[in-house]
């Protein structure tokens, strides 16, 4: 199911995620709650989705991040290539490597976000930002989306789905904002405890309802 629980607003420019035109709705979950589910779907729409895990993907893929990241945690770095499964048991190890490469990598999104908006058709953007509320990011877009699975439930899919040990997945979900509070949070919630029919028609639903406001 899901619902408004505000007052839709529009932002002026000035007032949203680096000044984009165009309304942005943000999407944002739990990991392993099905976002990235609900993002593909909102694509099959044919709508604009910007996803934020592609970006930082991109910049891990420049140059200048591997040059930062030898310098930061070199460990991390052989023959020019980065080893994402050591650089992800040390970065939710370290709280210090972490805010380093926290704030390397966003300090590059804003450019690759605004390159994506430019060919943008749709009347609104559907960002997918898994830190949406804990980045802050909520207050610079217009609506927030937030897809919801109880907590434990959330934890055996990520052990399913990664392959690893109940024990980091804790502490992978433990170093996010509690799921409940970004349900609490969020205009919309979308509650991915059904199946992929079902999810399907309340993400259409609920696509048809945003560009009503959008277009308001």
């Amino acid at each position: 199911m899901y619902k408004l629980k505000s007052e839709y607003i529009k932002l002026e420019t000035s007032q949203r995620l680096y000044e984009t035109n165009l309304p942005i709705v943000g999407l944002t979950g739990g990991i392993a709650t099905g976002k990235s589910t609900v993002s593909k779907i909102f694509k099959d729409l044919d709508h604009t989705v910007i996803d934020a895990d592609q970006i930082v993907h991109e910049i891990y893929e420049q140059q200048e991040t591997k040059n930062f990241l030898s310098q930061t945690v070199s460990k991390v770095i052989n023959n020019n290539k980065i080893n994402f499964k050591l650089l992800r048991e040390t970065f939710f190890s370290d709280p210090e490597i972490k805010t380093s490469i926290e704030n390397y990598i966003y300090s590059q999104i804003p450019v690759h976000f605004t390159q994506k908006t430019i060919s943008a058709k749709n009347a609104f953007i559907i960002y997918d930002c898994p830190l949406l509320f804990e980045k802050k990011i909520d207050q610079k877009v217009d609506l927030s989306i937030c897809v919801y699975l109880d907590p434990k439930t959330q934890i055996q899919r990520l052990v399913k789905r990664d392959g690893i040990s109940e024990e980091l997945a804790l502490k992978i979900i433990n170093q996010q904002m509690p799921i409940e509070d970004k349900r609490k949070c969020a205009n919309f919630v979308i509650d991915n405890l059904g199946n992929h029919e079902k999810l399907y028609l309340e993400v259409k639903q609920l696509h048809s309802k945003i560009f009503e406001f959008s277009s308001t």
